[in-house]
């Protein structure tokens, strides 16, 4: 009987799949983004439609993902494609260890770890009975391989974590010892996938980045099985994960126009939970039968770039390098208005680069601190600086140069548009003149990113961090991440030596105090306005599935992926 349910279902997934492709495969990634398609959306729905009424007499359990921007690519050391790319990387390769659902670490790969003394050193144990999706055993040797190309190659998200890795060994087949110049407290391993080296092994650093891996191979819970690209990707339960039996017998990732058509999928019983909704799409389902809204603490925020480059080619204006001038813009800005306005109060008001998911590390800021919604302090810094304005015409000016800038955000970035206008219409208030023009996101990251010759002056951008650890947030400013995460340009050898000396404290306590003086030392400066922290907005069906739990950083759409594993059908 099992047998002919599993035939039936083979059946049914063969049948949705020929519907899919008669309607044309989808092969163009959207550029930046890769936001999907709104013809997919048809696509979205019919096979929805369709899987759905074949699930109902079928003896598996599918989750039902809802997503409106699908990965990049399937490529962990070249894609940067968000919390889509981040889920399916998670659910097929599996680290060395992770993050559980209350970000303590945990082990999955390792099945233990011991540090040296001095805490230069870590030795990993492997597991014994984890296997490669093809059969393979997983040895140290692809340990070695994956760490080895991240560092050497200066590979994926995370490689500038290795930054005092300086050895690496592997005295037996589960055992790898990692050598550091200098001690840390924080664990690089949580965010590093380990990839196979049967099949990644041969490639050098340039076929590395290129390599689309169009049918990944992983150790992790989830094995691939298709991705038919601006619809669905569909992944199947590991017979032989090593961990406990995930829940759900498959997982389908759907992809939808936009948030609206994603929550109509939730309350019509077609999707089971989706990653993320826009304020006015997650009120719309508060009070609905069977669904659960969760509104959760993000590694994430919007914030104000200001152009700090001090290149000879820059093409940003010269007045931003005034401190004086960026201090009175900070002023200018009131975050309580911008977050009320910009996502209807789904979100706090923004100041230091470590945002509250991560309260432990956050320094809290002393009143007389606080740069923000004091326009009188801001006019007052202005007359006191000579900036006048002497024409009447309403922008201040000094030695015949105004007070005038120019401003981007994203066409897409809704909410970031909104706090544009409102920061514009701030400034205003206060005799500067912010030029504010929609751009093409792609457009914009290039003129952001040239880093010999930045062209903007002020840009409103979002940052989501995946790895929860302060050492992500706070590399941001760092010089030798010039048009990457540095897209302020800010240089500061001070700023520099402090992260380096954190990221080897391994005394929490000591690290908090370094942490605090770096964010006091980046906010006084005021290269980047830190708008507001977002809260990620999620959705659930109760009577699908039990067993979700509320993590900072959200439910799905995390570096955290225990929630996939640990849920089970509901009675």
């Amino acid at each position: 009987m099992a047998g002919q349910s599993r035939s039936r279902r083979n059946v049914i997934l063969s049948a949705q799949r020929a519907d899919i492709r008669s309607t044309g495969r989808a092969k163009a990634r959207m550029a930046g983004a890769g936001v999907c398609l709104l013809a997919a959306a048809f696509v979205c729905a019919f096979l929805l439609s369709a899987c759905h009424n074949a699930q109902t007499d079928l003896p598996f359990h599918v989750l039902r993902v809802g997503w409106t921007a699908e990965p990049g690519s399937l490529n962990p050391l070249s894609d940067r494609g968000g919390e889509a790319s981040r889920q399916i990387t998670n659910l097929i390769y599996e680290p060395l260890v992770a993050y559980d659902s209350n970000l303590e670490i945990s082990y999955r790969l390792a099945e233990s770890c011991e540090y040296s003394l001095d805490s230069l050193t870590r030795t990993y144990k492997l597991r014994e009975n984890a296997f490669w999706h093809d059969g393979a055993p997983v040895t140290a040797n692809d340990v070695l391989w994956t760490y080895k190309a991240v560092k050497e190659y200066d590979l994926g998200e995370f490689s500038y974590l290795l930054q005092y890795l300086e050895g690496i060994s592997a005295p037996d087949d589960h055992t790898v010892t990692l050598r550091f110049s200098r001690p840390q407290l924080f664990d690089a391993a949580p965010a590093i996938p380990i990839l196979p080296a049967h099949i990644w092994g041969e490639m050098d650093a340039d076929a590395l980045l290129a390599y689309e891996n169009e049918t990944p191979v992983g150790s992790g819970p989830l094995v691939f099985e298709e991705w038919i690209q601006g619809a669905t990707l569909s992944l199947r339960k590991n017979p032989v994960y090593y961990g406990p039996e995930p829940g759900p017998d498959q997982i389908l990732f759907y992809c939808y126009a936009d948030e609206t058509q994603m929550s109509l999928a939730l309350r019509s019983n077609k999707a089971d939970i989706v990653m993320g909704l826009s304020p006015g799409a997650w009120d719309g389902l508060k009070d609905e039968a069977d669904i659960r809204t969760a509104s959760l603490p993000a590694f994430a925020f919007h914030m104000g770039c200001v152009n700090v480059s001090q290149s000879d080619r820059s093409r940003g204006n010269p007045l931003l390098l005034d401190k004086t001038v960026r201090l009175v813009l900070g002023y200018a800005l009131d975050r309580v208005r911008i977050v009320n306005s910009a996502v209807s109060g789904r979100g706090a008001p923004g100041g230091v680069l470590i945002p509250p998911a991560m309260e432990k590390w956050q320094y809290s800021l002393m009143p007389e601190e606080v740069i923000d919604n004091d326009a009188e302090k801001a006019r007052l810094l202005l007359d006191e600086a000579g900036y006048v304005d002497d024409d009447g015409d309403g922008i201040r000016e000094k030695d015949g140069l105004k007070l005038e800038f120019r401003l981007f955000a994203a066409e897409t970035d809704e909410s970031g548009l909104i706090a544009a206008r409102l920061f514009s219409k701030m400034a205003e208030d206060i005799g500067i003149s912010l030029l504010f023009t929609e751009m093409d996101e792609a457009a914009m990251n290039r003129r952001i990113r040239s880093v010999n010759t930045p062209d903007y002056d002020i840009c409103i951008r979002s940052r989501d961090f995946v790895f929860p650890d302060p050492s992500a947030m706070t590399a941001l400013p760092l010089t030798d991440r010039f048009g990457t995460d540095n897209e302020t340009y800010y240089a500061n050898p001070a700023y520099d030596e402090l992260y380096a000396r954190q990221l080897a404290e391994t005394d929490a306590a000591a690290r908090k105090e370094l942490l605090d003086q770096m964010q006091r030392m980046y906010y006084g400066d005021a290269v980047c306005f830190i708008l507001w922290y977002h809260e990620k907005l999620q959705a659930y069906r109760t009577d699908r599935w039990t067993g979700f739990s509320d993590t900072p950083g959200g439910i799905v759409g995390n570096i955290v992926y225990d929630n996939y594993l640990n849920i089970r059908p509901a009675e």
